[in-house]
């Protein structure tokens, strides 16, 4: 029996052969060895030829053995492609947003756990014995199916064409290639996203040894993160960012044999910032955000630390609308032009990157949107129709079983004084009109918040009515009680 390197043609020395369960021997410098049976040994046990930890075992039933002559047995090396991938991964560390004082508390505006890991990398091989090469894909996706060792060629020359042509922007016909093709993983491109690997290796042995020749990486990152922020015991915000992390490396082949990506990624990400309706401070009823403009950055690979790997700054334009109680309200909007997040966080423009609305940020809204009422009823598909209405209507809809659609909503109708102002209104939509909106319940209270329910026969509202007519200097804290 000689033992032979699969991919090399080498012959393996200290090969373990094993017959009928016992070790019988192993193989010399040549790789060979003389296994001695008897002539009338059932031919139906098994030979098992091994060697741990680096080679497939191969197994021969004795009569597929020819006794008078040198039996070949080629083995299989476990050479792992994904593990000669460097696994980059680095501690996860906090990047903060600018600053939000709101009601006499100071938060980040976001605050995000970043860190590096690609996540899963997939790798397939071909030998190519005329050239002594070893070719490998990587970042097939786990169930594809290489039919062939043409559909393997076509595969790879494909994989390969996207890393030679790849630049920023202008790689979209090539990926339509491959994209259907793409192992996608959970991994971090600094924020947490869908990560893709698609690239090439290849590996020559024509001196007896595995030798990198060339290869390379591309690396894809879909961003689309959204997670509920705590505001400061006021309310709770959710986060948005969503865009694109992009980047080509090149492979370095370390001492140890791994190969290390080489170059850098670039993020173009859209921030984005909603409140959600769990408001916890009572003074504070009801709060708005916005947040609009860009962060862009840049991840450098083959650093040792992710303060050093990822640099990211943002131009961004922020407010926030908070309601108190009936009719008081208050809005902060900030710019913060090209201000770093990380690793540097405020260097730029430090004193700027704050929105700031506290309780005596509270004022009663102007009441110049009641200058012409005008009150229309539509056709079905379009809306009960106002001008100038009041800002925080707060509609509501529901349906009852013979298809009545209830509208109930906030309106200022210009009758009231200006700190009672509010009455809750409806409408009634039935044969493709809206009834003529009227009060549910006239009186001389502000009221506010209505919850609508429905059992399908009726629709039963509750919402919040003032227990006073406030005076046109009431407080903030003089509504809360009344």
């Amino acid at each position: 029996i000689k033992a032979i390197n699969d991919i090399t043609g080498n012959p393996i020395s200290n090969v373990s052969i094993s017959f009928d369960g016992k070790l019988a021997g192993k193989t010399d410098a040549n790789g060979q060895f003389t296994l001695k049976t008897g002539v009338t040994e059932n031919s139906n046990k098994q030979v098992v030829i091994t060697k741990d930890g680096d080679y497939y075992s191969v197994i021969k039933y004795l009569y597929e053995l020819n006794p008078y002559a040198s039996n070949e047995i080629r083995i299989k090396p476990m050479f792992d492609m994904s593990k000669t991938i460097a696994n980059i991964f680095m501690a996860e560390e906090t990047i903060s947003g600018p600053s939000v004082t709101l009601a006499g508390k100071t938060f980040p505006l976001f605050s995000i756990e970043a860190g590096l890991d690609f996540g899963g990398v997939s790798i397939k091989h071909q030998q190519d014995t005329k050239e002594k090469k070893v070719k490998y894909i990587v970042g097939l996706s786990d169930g594809f199916e290489i039919a062939s060792e043409g559909d393997f060629y076509k595969n790879y020359n494909d994989f390969k064409k996207f890393y030679k042509d790849f630049s920023k922007g202008s790689n979209w016909r090539a990926y339509k290639n491959i994209q259907n093709k793409l192992k996608k993983s959970g991994g971090k491109l600094g924020f947490s996203c869908d990560t893709q690997v698609a690239g090439y290796l290849e590996y020559d042995y024509s001196s007896g040894d595995m030798v990198f020749k060339e290869g390379g990486l591309v690396i894809l990152g879909n961003v689309g993160l959204s997670e509920d922020v705590p505001w400061g015991g006021i309310c709770y915000a959710t986060f948005k960012i969503e865009g694109e992390i992009e980047g080509k490396a090149s492979l370095k082949e370390q001492s140890s044999g791994t190969m290390m990506p080489q170059g850098s990624l670039s993020l173009a990400l859209k921030p984005g910032v909603g409140i959600g309706f769990k408001i916890i401070d009572k003074r504070i009823l009801s709060v708005e955000a916005g947040l609009d403009g860009e962060i862009k950055g840049t991840l450098t690979m083959n650093k040792s630390t992710l303060s050093e790997t990822l640099e990211i700054t943002a131009s961004l334009n922020g407010y926030i609308e908070a309601k108190g109680a009936f009719v008081q309200d208050s809005r902060a909007e900030t710019n913060f032009p090209s201000m770093y997040l990380f690793p540097n966080f405020g260097t730029i423009k430090p004193n700027s990157a704050e929105i700031k609305i506290d309780y005596n940020d509270l004022e009663t809204i102007a009441r110049d949107y009641i200058n012409a009422i005008h009150i229309t009823t539509q056709s079905i598909n379009e809306s009960i129709n106002y001008d100038n209405v009041y800002p925080y209507p707060e509609p509501k809809l529901s349906q009852l079983n013979d298809g009545r659609i209830i509208a109930v909503w906030v309106y200022d109708n210009g009758t009231k004084s200006s700190m009672n102002r509010t009455t809750l209104y409806y409408s009634v939509y039935e044969n493709d009109i809206w009834s003529t909106p009227a009060p549910i319940f006239e009186s001389r209270f502000a009221e506010e918040e209505v919850k609508l329910a429905t059992d399908g026969e009726k629709v039963y509202a509750l919402w919040k009515r003032a227990t006073k007519e406030f005076a046109d200097d009431v407080t903030l804290e003089e509504m809360l009680v009344s």
